[in-house]
């Protein structure tokens, strides 16, 4: 059913670094739910020939939730995987939109010596509550667009895969999709993060300019009207069409390398080509991210661009071209795990839901 493509990327973006959190399975395999491993095989078994339905106390996770990533414990240690790379989307974002900071490491220490380690962890609760809803519609119109592409299912797309540029239309389309989701979420979590000001304040000195996620978004939409929500969203437009059109073609192209024709991918094959895609994907939308993160921070700096054009030429005259491959590096590193796990679980809950 088309619905559970929505499902999956829900679930996915919940289970970020959940599988890699059980680097040895109980039963022997190398990761839970090993793809095409013996609990693959308990699966089909199960749906040819069900248990007896056994009612479950209320809160409970459902019976085989160990095989599945759906178990609320597991959605927890996706949360986590977010909390330990929020803090290089921070370094990342006060890179791109502040002069103050010689690179990765001068911003890492600053930002420790006057803020304390919470300085890391500024604008992370929107991002929690919104990743499993941004996957979801991200690989859900994504999958439903092949489908309306080629005719071809999840499961058939391995016998019949879809041409690259079906695969990079659906990624597109998806991309575009999503950035409504995104783009308030990510201009309140920008703001935050730029915030400097230590958790401990010397007597006197004035508060910071949000207290908190809620407060930022009353704050923008007060000050900035309804529209002052989607700021920097054409250029988060602009990033993320074309780049998740060529996120799904690398990720696509790196599995059909490594397997033969009509299988399915291993886990380590989809491991390895949805870290590069998210590698390669970065590569192409650091530019565009940075003009964006600017874009956030104008309102706030009543810093008049009078567009994502004027707000290139103005970063590219008074600080050079290398401004516009500032983060790549720390979203390099931090892109390999996230998506390389992210495409694991996804692909995992959609064969085990065949």
């Amino acid at each position: 059913m088309p619905v559970e493509e929505f499902v999956a990327g829900w679930i996915s973006g919940e289970t970020l670094f959940s599988l890699l959190s059980h680097p040895l399975h109980p039963r022997g395999g190398s990761l839970p739910g090993d793809l095409g491993g013996a609990e693959t095989k308990v699966l089909v078994a199960q749906k040819h020939h069900p248990e007896p339905a056994i009612p479950e106390p209320p809160g409970s996770c459902p019976r085989g939730a160990e095989r599945k990533p759906s178990c609320p414990r597991l959605q927890g240690q996706g949360a986590l995987g977010l909390v330990l790379g929020h803090p290089f989307d921070t370094v990342k974002v006060r890179l791109q939109t502040q002069t103050t900071y010689r690179g990765i490491i001068d911003c890492m220490v600053k930002t420790y010596r006057h803020e304390s380690l919470l300085g890391f962890f500024k604008g992370m609760s929107f991002p929690i509550a919104s990743i499993a809803m941004v996957n979801s519609v991200l690989f859900g119109v994504y999958s439903n667009t092949l489908l309306a592409l080629t005719a071809t299912s999840h499961q058939e797309r391995r016998a019949q895969p879809p041409s690259y540029i079906h695969v990079f239309t659906a990624g597109c389309t998806g991309g575009f999709v999503q950035v409504y989701c995104l783009a308030p979420f990510d201009l309140i979590k920008v703001r935050l993060q730029n915030q400097t000001e230590p958790r401990a304040r010397p007597p006197g000195s004035p508060p910071p300019r949000y207290r908190g996620p809620v407060h930022c978004a009353v704050s923008i939409f007060q000050e900035e009207g309804p529209r002052g929500l989607f700021r920097g969203a054409w250029a988060l437009t602009l990033r993320d069409t074309p780049t998740l059109g060529i996120y799904f073609v690398t990720y696509e192209w790196l599995c059909r390398q490594s397997t033969r024709d009509g299988q399915d991918p291993s886990p380590a094959t989809v491991l390895v080509a949805g870290g590069f895609a998210g590698i390669a994907s970065w590569a192409v939308a650091t530019p565009l991210d940075v003009i964006k993160s600017r874009l956030q921070m104008a309102g706030l700096k009543r810093r008049a661009y009078r567009g994502v054009l004027d707000c290139m030429v103005s970063s590219a005259r008074q600080e050079g071209l290398g401004v516009f491959f500032r983060g790549l590096t720390i979203n390099s590193a931090r892109a390999f795990p996230v998506n390389a796990v992210t495409f694991l679980s996804y692909e995992y809950l959609l064969r085990s839901w065949g």
